[in-house]
């Protein structure tokens, strides 16, 4: 099993929890073959990935950093 384990430091403690909030649906409908977990530590979001497949653990990787840069794009704007 392959493993991606991805940090990202938000500018507020809020900021993380609504970019969480907003992949649960994602993890919820899982990407096939793939394990997805979401935590929040302060202003910092930890997304881990596991796959069976590189290619698979990288299309995963693609889509939640995506849907992440796609709900900070919204939150900014509201």
């Amino acid at each position: 099993m392959k493993q991606i384990s991805i940090s990202i430091e938000f500018n507020t403690k809020q900021q993380a929890s609504i970019i969480a909030s907003a992949l649960q649906p994602e993890i919820i409908e899982t990407i096939p073959h793939t394990k997805v977990s979401i935590t929040t530590k302060d202003a910092t979001l930890l997304l881990k990935i596991s796959a069976r497949q590189t290619s698979t653990l990288r299309a995963a990787c693609n889509s939640y950093l995506r849907w992440m840069q796609t709900a900070l794009s919204v939150h900014v704007i509201i």
